[in-house]
């Protein structure tokens, strides 16, 4: 992909970043979430950033997996923020907004986010946010998080697999320059850092809000297990989406929603 070494990309994001963080690069893990949280059990530091060019193992949210062809850009961080888990679920939120605030900046792609943790191009899946966490013992305070971000940079060489063709898309039509590769990881890193001091603050729900796709599209859900099809009102405070379905309210905390139109 790069004319680099691994070696040579890590220094190069490393020197860019805004904090010292240890930085990993390889060519192709199972899964950038499994690696970092092994090394977290392992006691591996706040801001730890793990990078990979291609994943065996990735996965998504509820389960699923996620495709992670090569020349992707898919990466987890390690936060050990002293965090109430019932706030966890806004570093997703602010993971998100980094990357559409970076992916403009640095590629100069406006995206969008399809609550709760898809990135949008062109109404295509770009990419996705998984996060997962460790209590500590007996308590409801979190050890540790991963932030996972997979990235679908260009298309695959052989397109992608008939079960997600008509739904993902890519961010560029090249390979970009090991340059401005690191500018985006560094940045992308950099922004979330920064946005994850704003946990639970208007502020960061407003960010939130405005680069959401699903403000008042007709949408289907699944709530307990039964479908159900409403319109989209808004995003509360609590980072959860609010929808009218046949004259009344329903506020999701979790899951998928289809766009309808």
């Amino acid at each position: 992909m790069f004319a680099v070494t691994n070696e040579q990309l890590q220094m190069l994001i490393a020197k860019r970043l805004s904090k010292k963080m240890q930085v990993q690069v390889f060519d192709e893990v199972t899964s950038t979430n499994a690696v970092l949280k092994k090394m977290a059990e392992k006691q591996a530091p706040d801001g730890m950033v793990i990078i990979a060019r291609q994943q065996t193992a990735g996965r998504g949210t509820q389960g699923r997996k996620f495709y992670s062809p090569r020349n992707g850009l898919y990466l987890s961080l390690l936060v050990r923020a002293q965090l109430d888990v019932a706030k966890s679920s806004y570093l997703t939120v602010a993971t998100a907004v980094a990357v559409v605030k970076t992916l403009k900046k640095i590629l100069g792609v406006k995206c969008g986010i399809k609550w709760v943790n898809d990135i949008i191009y062109q109404g295509k899946k770009v990419g996705g946010i998984l996060t997962e966490g460790e209590l500590e013992n007996g308590s409801q305070q979190l050890k540790y998080a991963v932030i996972g971000i997979g990235l679908n940079l260009v298309r695959p060489e052989s397109g992608f697999h008939d079960e997600i063709a008509g739904l993902a898309g890519e961010l560029l039509s090249t390979v970009p320059t090991a340059e401005k590769y690191c500018k985006l990881v560094a940045d992308l890193v950099n922004n979330a850092y920064r946005l994850y001091q704003k946990l639970g603050k208007a502020s960061l729900i407003r960010l939130y809000r405005r680069y959401s796709v699903l403000k008042n599209k007709e949408i289907k859900f699944l709530k307990n297990g039964k479908a159900y099809v409403g319109r989209v009102q808004e995003i509360d405070q609590l980072a959860r989406l609010v929808v009218k379905v046949k004259g009344e309210t329903v506020k999701l905390n979790a899951g998928e929603v289809l766009m309808v139109k």
